[in-house]
């Protein structure tokens, strides 16, 4: 079955990528398993450039810069440097329509153009009356308006002729008794939902006029039924028309989840009655990612939402590639795919290589390492370890489901210690292992046989490779190179 080859070849392998349709990331660490292992997440640090650790915000501009607010200033970020627009607290940006950059500082309100920085200051209403920054916010509604919310107090809308904030330019109207929290617009209803401390209603584009509970003259289904949750303390509306609403206060809180177009209440809510794993956390807020998902997050909280359910993002603290943090403090998806996390340990971004697979070994019951990795002709990736041996993960695209192959592992010691994995064209899989141990395993009848031939000479099998004609190359450690006819007997 095997021929010594006429020449004589020295093979030194590294641990390498072979050809999959994806790309595959590992990472070997003390962890378990789980969503967040989609994805791969890179840190910047002080130790990178940054002004501080505590990032606050995180935005990008129409050029393609990230920009950054710090508890110590304000920056932007190339990909590859930092650099400083001024050194003092940057609470929010907030990128707008035109290209410009709405920025808060504290209570101060700023206009920013990225292209040659210069800085408007903008004024609002109640300015002298704002002692505390804690409940001050600039957000963006569904057509793409800015608007300054001031907790407790006002909603004030932008107007660019005057350069100011006022209550005299918002869209709607509504009682001034309102101890208002937070105004989301709803384009496809033509209305303004108002959450406030102590109601919740919407007012009509058409109509012009609130309703509530005590006022539901248009039958709202959801004013009708939201009462015995309320109150009502986040509400969000995200790509597909469902609304997001948080009841209660702070931790003590529940998820509801409406479909606006059914009119009706559904059971999407899967993953978020687990959010701060037991602990104590607080809901900043909910984000929409460009790719159709929500995520929620704040306080010992980061969670997005895949297949139907909300999977929590952090990673234990001993993941190089996840990561930590006691609160998310502001995230997005940018142009490409990556997804920024502004923290207070740091500003996080996911790898740039979209489709990942992280797959996790635990060390707790000895060490492992990845040595070599193929897919099939039934397109299951293999995944041969150092100390473990073989796994497989069966159509990577849909599953991440490992499993190991026992019927190979359990052949011998040293089928545990792979090098190699190959497939010739009869679909049998050849696994080339430590101490010249050679495993062929059947796809289809998932049976395995072990080879240990005195040709070998217990040299550890390094690299098999199939050429155009079928035929299989050994390289061995000892350097000879052996060639093998899979198809002829013996």
């Amino acid at each position: 079955m095997f021929m010594r080859s006429y020449f004589w070849i020295l093979i030194y392998l590294s641990v390498m990528v072979l050809r999959v349709w994806f790309a595959f990331i590992l990472l070997i660490a003390v962890c378990g398993t789980g969503y967040s292992q989609h994805f791969i997440f890179n840190r910047l640090s002080i130790t990178d450039g940054l002004l501080s650790n505590n990032v606050l915000t995180v935005a990008q501009d129409k050029r393609g810069y990230i920009w950054l607010g710090t508890e110590n200033g304000l920056q932007r970020y190339d990909g590859t440097r930092f650099r400083t627009i001024w050194n003092k607290r940057a609470d929010q940006i907030l990128p707008g329509n035109n290209g410009l950059l709405w920025v808060r500082s504290g209570t101060q309100l700023w206009l920013i153009n990225p292209g040659n920085f210069t800085f408007t200051p903008l004024s609002y209403e109640g300015s002298n009356e704002v002692y505390s920054n804690s409940g001050m916010w600039l957000k963006k509604d569904a057509s793409g308006n800015i608007f300054l919310l001031v907790t407790d107090k006002s909603c004030q809308y932008y107007n660019e002729k005057s350069q100011s904030f006022s209550r005299a330019n918002n869209p709607f109207s509504i009682p001034v008794n309102l101890k208002i929290q937070d105004v989301v617009e709803d384009r496809d209803r033509k209305r303004y939902w108002i959450i406030s401390r102590d109601d919740f209603g919407y007012w009509d584009r058409q109509t012009r006029q609130y309703y509530n509970l005590s006022n539901n003259g248009q039958a709202d289904h959801l004013i009708n039924t939201i009462a015995r949750h309320a109150p009502v303390a986040g509400f969000f509306i995200d790509n597909q028309r469902q609304y997001w609403i948080q009841t209660g206060s702070k931790s003590n809180t529940a998820f509801l989840s409406y479909n606006s177009a059914l009119n009706q209440f559904t059971s999407d809510t899967s993953g978020l009655s687990s959010i701060g794993n037991g602990s104590y956390f607080e809901v900043y807020g909910f984000r929409q990612l460009k790719d159709a998902r929500p995520a929620i997050y704040g306080l010992n909280c980061f969670s997005i939402r895949n297949a139907h359910r909300f999977n929590e993002i952090r990673t234990p603290a001993n993941n190089p590639y996840g990561i930590q943090f006691n609160s998310v403090e502001d995230l997005f998806q940018s142009e490409d795919g990556t997804v920024w996390v502004a923290t207070d340990n740091g500003l996080y971004f996911t790898s740039s290589v979209r489709n990942n697979i992280h797959i996790v070994l635990s060390q707790d019951k000895g060490r492992a390492s990845i040595s070599s990795l193929f897919e099939d002709s039934y397109n299951n990736l293999w995944i041969g370890t150092w100390g473990r041996g073989t796994f497989i993960l069966n159509h990577p695209q849909s599953s991440q489901d490992v499993r190991s192959i026992d019927a190979v592992n359990n052949l011998d010691t040293f089928t545990k210690l792979v090098w190699t994995i190959c497939e010739d064209n009869r679909k049998q899989v050849w696994i080339g292992c430590q101490e010249g141990r050679l495993v062929q395993y059947d796809l289809q009848t998932k049976r395995a046989l072990l080879h240990r031939l005195k040709i070998f000479k217990n040299s550890a099998i390094r690299q098999i490779i199939k050429d155009e004609k079928g035929q299989l190359w050994l390289g061995l450690q000892d350097g000879r190179l052996l060639t093998c006819n899979p198809e002829a007997d013996g």
